[in-house]
């Protein structure tokens, strides 16, 4: 809500998505993957890292998903792009659900389906991928597990 009173927002409206949202490919199998932006060098450097995991899971980045980086308190409408683009599956790394409009609970790497959407909260991407380069592998093991779950092999 914009107001005279107030130069910031109030709260942010329902429906609103990020101004560039990505077109899904001709092969887009509905799967969302939300991440918080963190710059152009480490969004890149990210992007690879999630192309490698989602690739072990039988997924393809670049055709099966769509991936928007968000910047952090960059209002968002789970509902509104869900409907435009059929979204089945939504892997959330790093950011608060109700941020995207997701008023339920959502614990971290146990896939929740509501309706026809599969969700899948995870730690943000940044900091597997960081866990991952200092030899840990505790939270890249847990995301693994639950796409394992989201995505079985057949």
């Amino acid at each position: 809500m914009n107001s005279t009173f107030y130069d910031f927002l109030l709260f942010p409206a329902p429906g609103a998505l990020p101004a560039e949202i990505p077109q899904p490919t001709g092969g887009f199998q509905g799967v969302l993957a939300l991440l918080e932006s963190s710059g152009p060098e480490e969004d890149a450097a990210l992007g690879d890292f999630l192309e490698k995991v989602l690739a072990a899971a039988g997924i393809r980045l670049s055709t099966d998903v769509l991936l928007i980086r968000l910047t952090k308190g960059e209002p968002f409408s789970f509902s509104q792009l869900s409907r435009r683009h059929g979204i089945r599956q939504v892997l959330i790394f790093g950011i608060e659900p109700g941020l995207l409009g997701l008023h339920f609970q959502l614990p971290l790497y146990q896939p929740v389906q509501l309706g026809p959407t599969t969700f899948l909260l995870a730690h943000n991407l940044a900091d597997i991928h960081q866990e991952r380069q200092q030899g840990g592998k505790e939270k890249a093991g847990l995301l693994w597990k639950a796409l394992q779950i989201l995505f079985p092999k057949s």
